[in-house]
């Protein structure tokens, strides 16, 4: 841009090159009364192999208040795939994140999968999780279970059914404690919608409904709304539940 009223001109810039291996690109970003104040950023792309690819980008410049750079490696094939996500707030400096995530599927409904997140000076996050086939009970789908450990919050067992035709149900619980948590939601039927959350007793293996809110379709013309709420207070517990029908 230029103008006869502007002190210097003004540009923004954007440059690419590329071959069969690598793709790099560059801006600039002159807009600021003095031209040391401009402003770069860089993106290189590099093949390091048949499957796998290295990605960093990075901004620089006077006005910016740090000057951060950010690295993608990732590499797949027919059934797994990785990738190391690491991220600087200066050039050459310590990583400030680093994220570590594999996924490998055995069969078609078979899989393991890891994730590991590290921040600078903070606690590390690592959880791993495979998926199978999960056809006990009610439900017919998949299930994924998973270990998550943080020095910040503890170690927890979660897993997670997918079953069909469209519900979730996920169950929570943390070690060293009696008491896991279950929530379900979805169509658990074709006419029964739910949203729901339960405590288990893992010593006595009792249930109890914390939380309940359930859609039902009695009939083409009537539909059952149903909803229940505990709470446990300083006083004692309040219960409250609630059945509307309503007529199409």
């Amino acid at each position: 841009m230029d103008h006869p009223s502007m002190v210097r001109e003004k540009k923004f810039e954007v440059l690419i090159t590329k071959n069969e291996e690598t793709f790099k690109g560059s801006i600039i970003l002159d807009i600021f009364a003095r031209p040391e104040d401009k402003i770069t950023g860089q993106l290189e792309s590099t093949i390091m192999s048949r499957n796998s690819i290295r990605m960093e980008a990075k901004l620089a410049g006077r006005p910016l208040r740090s000057h951060p750079k950010l690295i993608l490696s990732a590499a797949y094939d027919s059934h797994t795939f990785g990738f190391d996500l690491q991220f600087e707030k200066e050039h050459q400096a310590r990583p400030s994140l680093v994220i570590s995530a594999k996924y490998d599927r055995i069969t078609e409904m078979n899989a393991a999968m890891g994730l590991i997140v590290k921040t600078e000076g903070g606690p590390v996050v690592e959880i791993s999780a495979a998926m199978k086939p999960d056809y006990e009970g009610d439900c017919s789908g998949v299930k994924i279970s998973a270990l998550a450990h943080s020095a910040l919050t503890g170690k927890y067992d979660t897993y997670t059914k997918l079953c069909k035709p469209g519900y979730v149900k996920l169950y929570v619980k943390k070690h060293g404690q009696d008491k896991a948590y279950i929530t379900r939601f979805g169509l658990e039927e074709i006419k029964n919608l739910e949203v729901s959350l339960t405590e288990k007793d893992v010593r006595t293996q009792e249930y109890k409904f914390l939380a309940l809110a359930r859609l039902r379709l009695m009939s083409p013309t009537v539909v059952n709304i149903e909803g229940k709420l505990e709470s446990e207070q300083a006083y004692g517990v309040w219960v409250g539940t609630g059945i509307i029908f309503v007529k199409l």
